[in-house]
């Protein structure tokens, strides 16, 4: 566990400096120096590690405590996704119209509530409860993810938002054909 810990510490501190030194980095570090591209990445890391935690542990839940099989379980998780793919959209066209902030704290808020919920499940939990709290933190994931993309994309300068979005810029050669 301690080798593991130190390898990726020391990978990490390689990954950068590597990227500082090539002329096309994969991640433009620059970027961290904007206040909100920081922070809604923080956020959406932080976010991503609590309700991530649901796909890990509730098939457990399931499994052992309710005693379903895989296909059992892996049909009631299909809540949250289905939530999450229907309401992200919704949220995103709501962040264009009213800002990304508010609609991005309320979405965690809502999270939070269904992951509080959701922690309330023991063994004699019926299947609706279990369903209708996967859908309020789906509610949640949705109402925080779009507009937090936005805003993080919104923040980078505009020469750099193909490296914010994550995606490959390549190379300009100055040679025609």
């Amino acid at each position: 566990m301690i080798g593991a810990g130190g390898t990726s510490i020391l990978a990490l501190s390689v990954l950068v400096l590597v990227e500082q030194r090539t002329i096309s980095p994969i991640i433009d570090f620059s970027l961290l120096r904007h206040r909100v591209f920081l922070s809604a990445n923080i956020s959406l890391l932080l976010s991503l590690l609590a309700l991530f935690s649901v796909n890990v542990l509730l098939p457990f839940y399931l499994e052992e405590l309710h005693g379903f099989s895989l296909e059992q379980a892996g049909f009631l998780l299909t809540p949250l996704p289905i939530t999450l793919a229907m309401v992200a959209p919704l949220a995103g066209r709501l962040s264009d119209r009213i800002g990304t902030r508010g609609l991005a704290t309320g979405g965690l808020v809502v999270a939070c509530i269904g992951l509080i919920l959701l922690c309330q499940l023991d063994a004699r939990s019926s299947m609706w409860a279990i369903i209708w709290r996967l859908v309020v933190i789906g509610v949640g994931r949705a109402l925080f993810q779009a507009p937090n993309n936005s805003a993080l994309l919104k923040s980078a300068p505009l020469k750099q938002q193909g490296s914010a979005a994550g995606s490959w810029q390549p190379v300009v050669s100055s040679v025609r054909v």
